[in-house]
């Protein structure tokens, strides 16, 4: 394999998150009054930020409930939960809320019958579906992130400040830039919630923090075409080869090499999904052998990465988990 030109930056986390394509958006604002129910349904990922007042939230498959208040968001990367004022109560689906309770002039979902006592932000986000395993099979059913004083703490403060100021808003533009911001608060959701866990746990995301297996991760997606081995890899971080390899494989879920090729691989479908030659991909990812490429590529991809590049995103069934 020839050295290759550098695919992505040296951040693993965000070259994951920038690769799955994490986008979110604001679905709608909602104000409710006790008694008050709504269930989300399984598919994209959804969120809420509280603006005030207080809400319980159940996961499907779960009994405990999670209590949130003002300044709190909760994420359920699966969708699938409820929302309510108090647990057990009788929920009506989010389709049917939104049918009897939107308030178009106003531009908010209003729900239950007394005075609303309890305003928020429901938003969705979507991952590629190529990557959609690979994140929700490391992330826990809901994340939840407490405020302060009817605040959230540290950087979600402001970034969620101007959000709910966004989502307020009539302005030209207003929707794209409080989709964005959605798109900063997921990664920092994310990021907190990793720097709050042992490096044992959250799997690849998680393994981030050890300092050696962080330092090669850093190493392989900094620059994923170069002729890597697990000697010259430890040589680069400092841990002799048996120990970092030991130590990956624990807090990766895979050896280094077969974590590297499958990462090549997943930024390959990338480039071929954007016109990309089957050619230039194979020497971006760091093979000189177009065959090799194709026999790694369909081991992994579940086809060969002609048939790949010419079809649409949603009939091609193999992706990387």
């Amino acid at each position: 394999m020839p050295h290759s030109a550098r695919v992505r930056g040296s951040d693993p986390l965000s070259d994951v998150l920038d690769t799955l394509n994490l986008r979110g958006s604001v679905l709608l604002r909602a104000e409710a009054g006790t008694p008050w129910a709504i269930s989300f349904p399984k598919g994209d990922g959804r969120f809420h930020v509280v603006e005030r007042g207080e809400l319980v939230a159940t996961v499907s498959g779960t009994r405990k409930p999670i209590r949130a208040l003002a300044g709190d968001m909760l994420v359920f990367p699966q969708g699938s939960h409820t929302i309510a004022d108090r647990p057990g109560r009788r929920a009506v689906e989010l389709e049917v809320a939104v049918e009897e309770g939107w308030d178009a002039e106003a531009r908010v979902l209003r729900v239950g019958a007394g005075r609303p006592d309890t305003r928020m932000i429901c938003g969705a986000f979507r991952i590629d579906p190529l990557g959609r395993g690979a994140l929700l099979s490391v992330l826990p059913t809901v994340l939840h992130f407490q405020g302060r004083s009817g605040r959230p703490s540290g950087h979600l403060d402001l970034v969620m400040r101007i959000l709910l100021a966004e989502a307020h808003e009539t302005s030209p533009g207003s929707a794209l830039c409080a989709a964005r911001l959605v798109d900063v608060i997921l990664v920092y959701a994310i990021r907190d919630w990793l720097a709050k866990e042992p490096a044992e746990v959250g799997g690849w995301l998680g393994a981030m923090r050890d300092p050696h297996v962080g330092a090669a991760l850093s190493k392989l997606h900094d620059d994923p075409g170069y002729p890597w081995t697990v000697e010259h890899l430890s040589g680069r971080v400092g841990l002799s080869r048996s120990p970092l390899a030991a130590r990956f494989t624990a807090l990766v879920g895979e050896p280094p090499l077969r974590y590297l090729t499958r990462w090549r691989m997943h930024l390959a479908s990338r480039l071929l999904r954007h016109g990309t030659s089957v050619h230039e991909a194979a020497e971006r990812v760091g093979y000189g052998s177009g065959a090799a490429f194709s026999r790694t590529f369909k081991r992994y991809m579940g086809t060969a990465p002609m048939k790949y590049r010419q079809a649409e995103p949603h009939l091609v069934s193999g992706a990387p988990t």
